[in-house]
Formats: C-alpha cells, structure tokens, sequence
C-alpha cells in the first residue's frame, strides 16, 4: 500500500515538471536538375498543424539555407524563384530528434519562345558556349531593354542555339545564366541590325569578357 502511494506520488510530481523538447537542426539545400547549389531561391518553412510561418530565408550562392532549429513536428517547406524563372516546391516533412538533412530538387520553368510581339525582322539567332567550346545546352537567356520594362526569357536547344526577340529601345541587355554562372553584355541595337544584315550568328562564351561573331 505504502509502495502503490509512493509510485502514485512520484507519476504525479513527474506529470508537473515541465518535459523538455529536444529541437533538430534542419539543414536544407535547394539544386537544380543538374544537382547544382541554386541560389536566390526563397525557402519558407511553415508549421504544417497550424500554418504558421517558422522562419524564410534566401539560398546562398551555393544552394544552402541558414540552418534552424525545429522541433519535433510536422512542418511544410515551399521553394519558389521570387528573381527567375523556377518551378515553385512545396514538400511535407516530418521532423523528430535527428538532424534534418533535406534536398529540394527545383526544376526550370518550361520556356516558350513567343516572338509575335516582335516584327519579322527583329529575331537574332545566338550560339551559347561553354569555356571550353563546347556548347551550353538548357542555358537561360533573357533579353530586356534598359530599365527592364520589356523582358523575355529564352532557353539554348541541344545545340546550344537560341533565337531571341529583340528589346525595344536603342540598346538591348543580354544576359545568360547558367547554373552556376551569369554573363551579361550590353548591344546597342545597330550592332544587332549590322549583325542581322550579315546573316551572322552571336556566339556567347561563357567566362570571355566579350561577345565574339560567329559566321557559321
């Protein structure tokens, strides 16, 4: 009898005491297809129960996001592209007391070509090339005019070609982007018109400091 009281006393001092809840370090990375660091991608985590937003931070060059503690629970982590054009994610976790390693795959948005905004004379045909010539396939172009009231995205074929719409206004803004790399350069649109006149393709070499003719 003393024994089944004492047992009785110790549960009901146990139930007061306030329990401690372990929290998990949760280190999430976001790659492209390519399982390459993707960076600029904004990454929300939110309490699944409740909806709650926990915490939502940017990824770094390399695709990683500050690391956070969450405690055990169900949370939901939304990946989308608030600066380019990404494919947004959203993913359930289930979180206990281990460390929470996560990849989130985010893939490209599907880029459509659509030059009927553009006169029939205004399309430039560009060549995308790796640094060691070979061609850049799936390389992002997009093409915007100064202050970037007008842009359009385009995307390299296996070829590692693109036929892009020109910007209104006197220059055009070139830009490629790669998974890991980005090449700008800025074209008054003479130069493109001489370039069209000649039939000359635009070859882009990634890590040159310029834009080189390609008369193939």
């Amino acid at each position: 009898m003393i024994r089944r009281l004492i047992l009785s006393l110790l549960f009901t001092l146990a139930s007061l005491l306030p329990c401690q809840v372990y929290a998990s370090l949760a280190d999430i990375r976001v790659l492209d297809e390519t399982k390459s660091g993707f960076g600029d991608v904004l990454v929300i985590v939110q309490s699944l129960p409740n909806k709650n937003e926990i915490f939502r931070a940017l990824t770094e060059t390399n695709g990683n996001v500050p690391r956070h503690d969450l405690k055990p629970g169900l949370y939901r982590i939304i990946a989308t592209c608030p600066y380019g054009p990404c494919v947004t994610v959203v993913r359930e976790i289930l979180v206990s007391q281990e460390i929470v390693k996560i990849d989130l795959i985010v893939k490209f948005k599907p880029i459509v070509n659509d030059f009927t905004i553009y006169d029939s004379g205004s399309h430039l045909r560009i060549k995308v090339l790796e640094a060691n010539g070979s061609v850049s396939q799936g390389a992002r172009i997009i093409v915007r005019d100064e202050f970037a009231l007008e842009e359009h995205w385009y995307s390299t074929d296996i070829n590692g070609v693109a036929i892009i719409g020109i910007a209104a206004g006197e220059t055009s803004i070139i830009v490629v982007v790669t998974s890991n790399q980005l090449e700008a350069q800025t074209l008054l649109n003479d130069e493109i018109r001489n370039l069209q006149k000649k039939h000359t393709q635009l070859a882009i070499k990634l890590n040159a400091n310029s834009i080189n003719e390609d008369v193939k």
